[in-house]
């Protein structure tokens, strides 16, 4: 394959990349870079030149990205366009005359709301119907929009409402209103079949390893052994085709050993911050060696002490930094706050000992559990040589629910049993990254049962959102309201991942 281009991810962002000597090298296509890529020369991604299909190199997800951004551009600056008679007329002297008056001499295009349906001119007039302050929308806009006065003639105080003389919705700017809603129907309506198209197509260029590989997602508890589906894929294929040959690449079984997984996924997490941490006292080579991470968490509090020492017996704050930190008071409050929960939620640590302490414990844990508990299969993978063999695998063995569930054959032929007894249930596998690697042994009800308990604890803090932000920024003001927000954007997010 030639070289034209490329992408590399480091710390001056993506690059492309064509040969030093072009004579040497056709140029067909674009490929993305790997990192220290030296030999040819690279560039940045141009954003207009290009190809969808080189930016699929970064994943599906990225090319569908850039596509779906594109489509959009056209659909809606063809939609503005339609609209620009409207815009027209709402910027004119015959929908609006303060503002035409307000905005001469201006640029046309300096003001945006020139052009929309917002009226500069209003008038104060009496409102039956209203009652001050009943909702909160009249909170908020009561000095702008409401008001009262005394009626000279019985006495009594009337409210005022502030209201608009523009002119009113008129059929000409509806009918250019319809005709743009129903471009914009028939124009999603093909940006969703163009879409499919696009996914196939770059689905179709760029191989993965699900492009070869099934997923047994209910086999025997004591099928732990790969020779054994080995033997069973390369038999089934050998009755389709007639010919006895090796199919099967790997067979990974996973075991519901979803503990011992966070449990080695967390220690080596620790391992590495621990090393982060100590590392600006030693270097250590091995983070297995007992005796000298002892001896480098032990020097690290050492010196932190000391400095902590320093500090105190140091001068007072000016009244400067005094003053900047009773400023910046809440912003640390709520920082302390997020940071008391991330670590109590296990995503911070908090001193090197303590961190050390916890790895030692996690590695105490981990040896019991290989000792001690037996482990059962919770999932196959089967990576076939070709993508026509695991076609081939999935056709032969595609079965009923109603098969999968009781285990009685109704279609399937006898070969395709497992164990000439069991019903397998198969489908294509999905990326590795997006596999769940610790939760694969996690049965259906306990899904829906943390489907739920996500959804009623997300939609009970929303609503606690909505039910006290607006009456913080009413009743308290608006400073603190961006605090409590942004209290609970971080909050938020962090207790639904602990679930």
């Amino acid at each position: 394959r030639s070289i034209s281009g490329c992408s590399t991810a480091n710390s001056d962002g993506p690059k492309s990349v064509s040969p030093i000597n072009p004579s040497e090298r056709v140029v067909t296509t674009m490929t993305k870079a790997p990192p220290g890529e030296k030999k040819y020369k690279t560039r940045l991604y141009n954003p207009l030149t290009t190809p969808l299909h080189s930016l699929s190199d970064w994943g599906i997800g990225v090319g569908m990205y850039f596509s779906t951004l594109a489509s959009m551009i056209v659909v809606f600056a063809l939609a503005g366009l339609l609209n620009v008679k409207n815009m027209l007329y709402y910027a004119s002297k015959e929908y609006d005359r303060d503002r035409f008056e307000e905005e001469r001499g201006e640029f046309p295009l300096m003001n945006p709301l020139k052009y929309s349906t917002v009226c500069m001119t209003r008038e104060w007039v009496v409102c039956v119907d209203c009652h001050e302050r009943n909702s909160y929308w009249n909170n908020i806009f009561v000095d702008s929009y409401y008001g009262t006065a005394v009626n000279p003639i019985t006495g009594k105080t009337q409210i005022l409402i502030n209201r608009t003389t523009c002119a009113g919705a008129q059929i000409e700017q509806g009918i250019w209103n319809i005709v743009t809603l129903l471009f914009l129907i028939v124009g999603i309506s093909l940006f969703v079949s163009y879409q499919n198209q696009v996914e196939v197509r770059l689905d179709e260029g760029k191989t993965s390893a699900s492009d070869y590989s099934i997923l047994v997602s209910n086999p025997p508890d004591d099928a732990v052994d790969p020779e054994e589906w080995r033997e069973f894929f390369d038999g089934l294929l050998g009755e389709l085709t007639g010919e006895k040959q090796q199919q099967v690449t790997l067979c990974t079984i996973a075991l519901n050993n979803h503990r011992l997984l966070k449990n080695l996924v967390q220690r080596r997490k620790d391992l590495k911050l621990l090393k982060t941490l100590l590392s600006e006292t030693c270097e250590l080579s091995d983070m297995n060696d007992g005796a000298a991470v002892d001896a480098a968490v032990t020097l690290y509090m050492e010196q932190k002490r000391e400095q902590d020492a320093k500090v105190n017996d140091g001068q007072p704050k000016s009244v400067f930094k005094q003053f900047a930190a009773f400023i910046f008071l809440p912003f640390s409050v709520l920082g302390k706050i997020v940071h008391f929960i991330r670590r109590k939620l296990g995503h911070l640590p908090t001193e090197p000992h303590q961190l050390w302490g916890r790895i030692q414990s996690i590695t105490q844990s981990i040896r019991l559990m290989q000792e001690f508990e037996v482990y059962k299969a919770s999932a196959v993978y089967v990576t076939f040589e070709t993508e026509q063999a695991q076609r081939a695998a999935l056709k032969a063995l595609n079965a009923g629910r109603f098969e999968v569930w009781t285990n009685k054959r109704v279609l399937l032929e006898g070969f395709a049993l497992f164990r000439r007894n069991f019903i397998l249930d198969i489908h294509e596998a999905d990326e590795p990254d997006t596999c769940r690697w610790c939760d694969l042994d996690s049965t259906g009800a306990e899904r829906i049962i943390r489907r739920i308990c996500s959804l009623v604890v997300t939609f009970g803090m929303t609503l606690l959102s909505i039910l006290t932000l607006p009456l913080i920024r009413v009743h308290i003001n608006t400073i603190f309201y961006s605090v409590i927000l942004s209290t609970y954007n971080i909050i938020i997010p962090l207790v639904v991942q602990a679930m």
